[in-house]
């Protein structure tokens, strides 16, 4: 298994494509080459989404599930055709089979050109999904809401494997889409009660993932009855950092936070996160000058003075301050 500080990082320097692939059809095996069409697919077939993160030839175990379970001819009958399945690989040796050569066609360089955007979309996804090691395996909705992600002991090492793995989930899945399904029913009472329901079984790093629920949350409930506006507030403001951070626009990543820092349903707590989410942002993209950070640090500081995360903001604030000849990493 290959572990990995941060899969997005590794990313980034991999959005390259195939310029063979079609972004609208299933491959040879039946997965889909991007979330998106994954997620029509399964709208259309009312079936739940598996997805598959791989390092191939970076991670053996990547390797050789690809080579042992989905390159079996029964991949594709016993598991693509109960799920809508899309397989992201984030490896080098699918960064040197996509490098657009500088005498490639027009054909090939603007195939490269509009795979490089739907990659880039995976790579959102993927960061969303916080995945730390390949091989990943997820279940999710038909709508791309997380549902589990499946662990084995074991590498899983053929298709009788993976139909078993995903079997013994069966009764959670269903349980919880019947949870997503009253999201949408009844009264608003009764849609804010199913939400607060589903939400209780999900870990928190994956509530940005449920965008369209949060937003509907935060419409049902303007006047917090719940008490728990701050947690999805926050949810929003990571989902949309991310996608803006993405596309290279550090001022719209930090004004996702910058726009609910004054919101009076916010928590001390997640004030003070995201008041240190925009210094973070400025810092890392070089987009706000010194002042300005540590400003906005003093700012988070101020959010919740008694927090434990003081010291680490304090030193965050000693850094900025330290010319920079005498910073070090």
């Amino acid at each position: 298994m290959k572990n990995i500080e941060r899969l997005l990082t590794i990313a980034i320097f991999s959005i390259v494509l195939f310029a063979g692939c079609k972004k609208n059809v299933a491959d040879e095996t039946g997965c889909y080459a991007d979330i998106a069409t994954a997620s029509q697919n399964a709208l259309k077939n009312n079936q739940n989404i598996f997805l598959i993160i791989t390092m191939d030839g970076d991670d053996d175990e990547s390797e050789n599930f690809i080579k042992n379970v989905m390159e079996d001819k029964n991949f594709k009958e016993k598991i693509a055709s109960k799920y809508s399945v899309v397989h992201m690989d984030f490896s080098a040796k699918t960064n040197r089979k996509t490098i657009v050569e500088e005498n490639s066609s027009k054909k090939q360089r603007k195939a490269a050109e509009s795979y490089f955007k739907l990659l880039k979309e995976n790579v959102i996804f993927a960061s969303l999904m916080d995945v730390t090691s390949t091989p990943s395996f997820y279940l999710l909705t038909k709508e791309k809401y997380f549902i589990a992600e499946l662990y084995e002991q074991a590498p899983v090492s053929s298709v009788e494997e993976l139909e078993f793995l995903l079997t013994s989930q069966e009764e959670r899945v269903s349980d919880f889409v019947k949870k997503v399904e009253k999201t949408k029913k009844g009264s608003k009472k009764e849609k804010i009660a199913a939400i607060q329901t589903l939400f209780d079984e999900i870990p928190d790093k994956y509530l940005p993932l449920f965008e369209p629920i949060t937003e509907k949350m935060l419409s049902l409930d303007k006047n917090n009855s719940t008490g728990n506006l701050s947690k999805y507030l926050m949810a929003k403001a990571d989902a949309k950092s991310t996608r803006c951070f993405f596309e290279n626009d550090a001022v719209g990543a930090a004004k996702s936070y910058i726009s609910i820092c004054d919101n009076k349903y916010l928590t001390p707590d997640d004030r003070q996160d995201a008041y240190f989410s925009v210094a973070s942002i400025f810092a890392l993209t070089k987009s706000a000058k010194d002042d300005v950070i540590e400003k906005t640090l003093q700012k988070a500081i101020d959010a919740n003075p008694e927090s434990d995360k003081v010291s680490t903001i304090q030193r965050f604030i000693d850094y900025v301050k330290t010319p920079p000849q005498e910073q070090t990493d």
